[in-house]
């Protein structure tokens, strides 16, 4: 039964060779996996753990006015983080985690990155690898108008809350605030990838897909509709891995530093993923008629 050792073996071997001792260490992992590992938006999605259910109750699957509201807030985000993690890289405590966030920023704004290391050290920048225009793709084939590019003011008021959590801690002129929050993300985003079935099927990329793709079956395809292409949600399934060794690195190299505060590394952690929360609670609300 995984627990907080257990949970990241390669985040406690690079801990265990920063000379802090065994005691601090496994303090910390555990303060570290009650805030981040078992957050509800890691352990239980409130919007996402329900789309596979549509493999088995159609009443589960987006009908097009609800996947239309979902891609628009996709675009809002998408929209918004590179300047929020512009905003993370500028603060970074240390050179590893500057050079972190900037592998991160990279992939967000084009430029392809070593799915396994995270690095994008040599790689090339195309405009068909910006994230943000592969959710415009699907926008698009729903109708929604991309030429208007100030998404902030077309999403829901969650959506906006999620961002504003995010540049307050992902964002923090705090370094260690905001390497917490990026740290969060990174485990929210990979969580499961690369595990066993059951904890890789936790994943919210995952689930996300599934609930693209069902969509596409019942509302797309048997109408000669091309299908929404999935390339935005795969591409992060398939880099997640990496990012979540980069801010294991970040945290590696500041953790053994007297200056590392680990309340503000947690506040920082929590605070993100709260937002994080709110981001998907807001689509939840949406898909049961709430709003």
């Amino acid at each position: 039964m995984e627990n907080a050792i257990t949970a990241n073996p390669a985040l406690l071997r690079k801990l265990q060779k920063t000379g802090r001792s065994e005691v601090d260490i496994h303090s910390f992992l555990a303060r570290k996996y009650n805030t981040v590992d078992c957050h509800p938006v890691i352990r239980k999605n409130p919007f996402t753990r329900n789309l596979p259910k549509g493999l088995t109750d159609p009443s589960f699957i987006l009908t097009p006015d609800q996947m239309k509201y979902s891609i628009m807030q996709w675009l809002g985000f998408s929209g918004e983080f590179p300047r929020i993690e512009a905003m993370h890289f500028a603060c970074a405590p240390t050179k590893a985690i500057r050079q972190a966030a900037l592998n991160v920023l990279l992939s967000e704004l084009g430029v392809n990155i070593n799915v396994r290391t995270g690095n994008a050290e040599g790689h090339r920048f195309s405009h068909d690898l910006v994230h943000v225009r592969w959710v415009e793709e699907c926008a698009e084939m729903l109708g929604i108008d991309t030429d208007q590019l100030n998404y902030w003011d077309r999403v829901s008021d969650k959506t906006r809350r999620f961002l504003t959590f995010l540049e307050e801690s992902y964002g923090s002129r705090n370094g260690l605030v905001s390497m917490g929050a990026s740290f969060a993300v990174e485990t929210w985003a990979g969580h499961g990838i690369g595990k066993a079935e059951d904890a890789d099927s936790e994943n919210f990329w995952k689930q996300e897909l599934i609930g693209l793709r069902l969509f596409n079956e019942m509302h797309r395809v048997p109408y000669g509709l091309k299908p929404l292409p999935e390339r935005f949600w795969a591409l992060h399934w398939a880099v997640e891995r990496g990012h979540v060794v980069n801010v294991d690195d970040g945290l590696a190299s500041i953790f053994a530093q007297p200056r590392f505060d680990m309340e503000k590394w947690l506040e920082g952690a929590q605070h993100a993923l709260d937002g994080v929360y709110l981001f998907f609670e807001g689509r939840e609300e949406h898909r049961i008629g709430r709003i």
